[in-house]
């Protein structure tokens, strides 16, 4: 996934309603491609935005992981997970 499209910047942080928006729109990409490892650390980061619990998003980053292990941005999701979760061990 080209760099620009992970970079967006929003005029002001996006409402409940377009998060979960965007989490139903990644989820189905997620399932049509599972090796789209952008798409599965988006909605990971999407998760987190929206609070959900820490189970639900470490499967998503750690499968972008696999899938291009050379990618930082993929760690750099993991670790801000593991930070809010506190487990500053695995962050």
């Amino acid at each position: 996934m080209p760099h620009a499209t992970r970079s967006i910047s929003w005029a002001s942080p996006p409402d409940e309603a377009v998060l979960a928006q965007i989490e139903q729109h990644l989820t189905k990409a997620v399932a049509l491609e599972p090796a789209y490892a952008a798409a599965a650390s988006l909605l990971a980061q999407t998760k987190a935005a929206l609070g959900r619990p820490i189970e639900d998003m470490i499967p998503l980053v750690n499968q972008a992981i696999a899938i291009e292990p050379g990618e930082p941005y993929h760690r750099l999701v993991a670790a801000r997970i593991y930070l809010r979760a506190r487990n500053y061990v695995a962050a």
